[in-house]
């Protein structure tokens, strides 16, 4: 089975090249997520390997997906990049066991190599 990252972001063409990216690179399953209640709801019906993370988004952020996550028991259970424009929220990242990429600091290739990374420490299915 096919390993799955899930992309939750809500600027549009991110997630676009974020998704055409991950796509190229390595036979991963990618799944898409606009919102964390969206993002929530695709990860309590499937099993979802890594989720990379925006933070600012509508219906429900991305600190209270990692809220959700955590209260659910499944937060230590799946591996999480956090992609913000912002480092304020770094000690809650850690105190989370959630990793970090600040977007501006990053380009698209370090990124990918970070998640290909990430991915090479979750077992097959």
């Amino acid at each position: 089975m096919k390993k799955t990252i899930l992309i939750v972001e809500d600027e549009k063409s991110l997630q676009r090249i974020l998704f055409k990216k991950l796509q190229q690179v390595e036979n991963w399953e990618i799944l898409q997520a606009f919102n964390g209640q969206q993002a929530l709801d695709l990860i309590k019906e499937q099993q979802v390997d890594l989720i990379l993370l925006d933070i600012v988004m509508p219906v429900m952020d991305g600190l209270t997906l990692l809220q959700e996550l955590k209260d659910l028991g499944e937060l230590g259970n799946k591996k999480v990049i956090v992609l913000t424009n912002s480092a304020s929220f770094e000690q809650v990242f850690r105190d989370n066991g959630v990793k970090y990429l600040v977007k501006s600091n990053h380009t698209l290739d370090d990124l990918v190599k970070r998640i290909s990374n990430e991915m090479e420490e979750v077992p097959n299915k």
